[in-house]
Parts: structure tokens; sequence; C-alpha cells
């Protein structure tokens, strides 16, 4: 399966990184998963639960509100 680098970057620098399969965030109009070659992409995010999957295993974790930025490349949590 395709998989593409999520970042969680907080003011102190670089949180979190890993390879993901996809990612489900919270933004201002709702819900949207993210896969790898998806279009780039800008977007509020809201406190919510995301999910996203590393080597086929499901995480859930808390986010604050923030800023997601999707690029080719990479998938941001800013």
């Amino acid at each position: 399966m395709s998989e593409v680098k999520f970042k969680v970057i907080t003011p102190s620098g670089v949180l979190y990184e890993e390879m993901v399969n996809k990612l489900t965030i919270r933004t201002l109009e709702g819900y949207i998963t993210v896969l790898p070659n998806h279009f780039p992409l800008v977007t509020s995010i809201v406190s919510s639960i995301c999910d996203f999957n590393v080597d086929e295993k499901n995480i859930r974790a808390f986010t604050g509100s923030g800023i997601l930025q999707v690029r080719e490349e990479e998938i941001r949590l800013i």
C-alpha cells in the first residue's frame, strides 16, 4: 500500500513524523481523509480526534486547532 510522510509540527519543532497510509481529520467544513498522492490542500482544522494508519495499524490522537497542509510528498499538521 502507498504511504506518505505525516508530520506534526509545533512551535518547539517536529513532534511526530511517520509514514502513513491515510489520515482522517476534522476541518471547519467536516471530516476529510487524505491518502497518498492527494491533491495539494491547505485548510484549518478544529479540535477533535484524528485517525491515521501506520503499518496497517489504526492510531487515534487528539488534535487541537491548527492548519493542515497537504503536499505531494508529505502531510503537515501545524
